[in-house]
Order: C-alpha cells, then sequence, then structure tokens
C-alpha cells in the first residue's frame, strides 16, 4: 500500500494514496516524528472511502519510512514534504486536511501556501508553532545551553521519547502562526482535549485569532489526552470529518 516519492536529491518520502471517486482529497498529517501508521489513520482511511473521497497521507523526512533521522526533522521540511506529496500524488484536488498535535500546526502553514486547494482544516490537538513551545516549557535551562552547544537531546525517557537539536528550534522562527495574520479563510475545526498534558487547549484554541477565516469553530473534549485516541473520540473525529465534507462539496 505505500508508495515512494524519490526526489531530485535522492531522498524520498513515504506515502499513501488510496484512489476515491469524488473530487475532494482528505489528507492525513501525523504528528511530531510519528507516522502514517496507526488507529488514526485508519479511521481516517475508512472515513475517507465512506464518503468516497480520495485518501492522501506521508510520512515527513527522518519519520516512518521515509529516509533520514529523527535528527534532521525542521517544520519547514515538514511543510515541504507535504506540499510535495500532495503536489505528486493529488496534482488539483481540493483538499481537507485532519492533522493531528504536530501535523495540525503544519495543515495551517499548508492552507496558508495552498490556499485555492485547501477546503478545510480538521486540527486535532494542533501543537501550534510547537518547536516555539517545546523550548519555552520542556527544554530546561541546563538543556537550552547543551542544545546551544550543539549536542543533540534523546530520544530518551527525559524527553518522552523524542529528539530535540538547536537548529531544530532556530529553524522554526519564521514558522510562526501566533501574534499574526494567518490568511486562510475556508472552514476549520480545532478539537482538544481538555485533559492535554502536552499541549494546553488554551494554546491551541488561540489559532482562531489569528486566522482570517470567520468559518472557525473549537470544540473542547472532556476528559480528552493529548492522542485523543478512543473510539469515542476517533469517531468524533470521523464525524467531524463527514460534517466538514457535506459544507465543503458542491
Amino acid at each position: 500500500m505505500q508508495q515512494k516519492l524519490t526526489r531530485a536529491d535522492k531522498s524520498h518520502l513515504s506515502y499513501i494514496h488510496i484512489p476515491g471517486k469524488k473530487k475532494l482529497c482528505i489528507l492525513y498529517l501525523h504528528g511530531f516524528l510519528s507516522s502514517q501508521q496507526g488507529k488514526r489513520a485508519e479511521a481516517i482511511r475508512s472515513c475517507a472511502k465512506e464518503l468516497g473521497a480520495h485518501y492522501l497521507s506521508l510520512d515527513y523526512t527522518g519519520c516512518g519510512a521515509s529516509s533520514g533521522t529523527p535528527a534532521d526533522f525542521r517544520v519547514g521540511r515538514c511543510l515541504a514534504d507535504a506540499a510535495d506529496v500532495v503536489k505528486h500524488a493529488a496534482p488539483g484536488l481540493p483538499l481537507l486536511i485532519v492533522g493531528h498535535s504536530l501535523g495540525g500546526y503544519i495543515a495551517f502553514l499548508l492552507s496558508e501556501r495552498l490556499p485555492e486547494r485547501v477546503r478545510g482544516v480538521l486540527s486535532l490537538a494542533p501543537g501550534i508553532d510547537g518547536m516555539d513551545y517545546i523550548w519555552r516549557r520542556w527544554i530546561p535551562w541546563y538543556g537550552k545551553v547543551l542544545l546551544r552547544c550543539g549536542k543533540v537531546l534523546g530520544p530518551n525517557q527525559r524527553t518522552r521519547g523524542y529528539c530535540f537539536s538547536y537548529p531544530m528550534f532556530k529553524e522554526a522562527a519564521p514558522y510562526r502562526l501566533l501574534g499574526r495574520r494567518v490568511r486562510y479563510d475556508g472552514d476549520v475545526v480545532v478539537m482538544c482535549g481538555d485533559k492535554d498534558r502536552l499541549v494546553s487547549w488554551r494554546h491551541a484554541f488561540g489559532i482562531k485569532d489569528s486566522l482570517t477565516s470567520e468559518r472557525v469553530k473549537c470544540c473542547l473534549i472532556k476528559g480528552g489526552e493529548h492522542r485523543l485516541g478512543t473510539p469515542e473520540h476517533l469517531q468524533a473525529m470521523q464525524q467531524a470529518i463527514a460534517a466538514m465534507y457535506r459544507r465543503i462539496m458542491p
């Protein structure tokens, strides 16, 4: 099922494209150093099939089956990866983007880059301005000193299984969304859990004030954690996708 896009620099991206009958592609963007596999991806694929839409997902550079290592992660690179796969696998198709965590952040960056293509964004527990958020909330002072000296932290238990380098944080600065106008006017739904210990829902909901769109809904799920991966949460996600599909399809 997985396919491979090889680029001019010989790097490759792993992606999954399942054609549909309708002229709409549901694009799934996964979280930080995660992959396009798992229950959430299965639930989105199932929903796309039921709606008759195309389904598309990818592993960013350094994630899953794509080339690179975790230390190669960059926000701008994830954005370029998503744009390249969309151009290659779904040329011309309108997009409904579903992104989780980092993917929910990349979804807004991609919608701003491709406003004529993106008809809707469903952002799940989005890590808006993720690297800036991690730098301020997760990295202690001595970790920042080590990173500035060229060290790589993790992946280990102390870094919650993630890998961090200073270039990751420095490169992300131009991609900040909060505090500026994000020029996207399509449908947006942001879903967060009130028990999310990785990304505060208050922080994630801040994106509504940056978007130029007036069609923004924020949904807070009682008892929901960052993964939003229970059967009830996945069902709520599928219902949100179906509702957005009905609104944006002619």
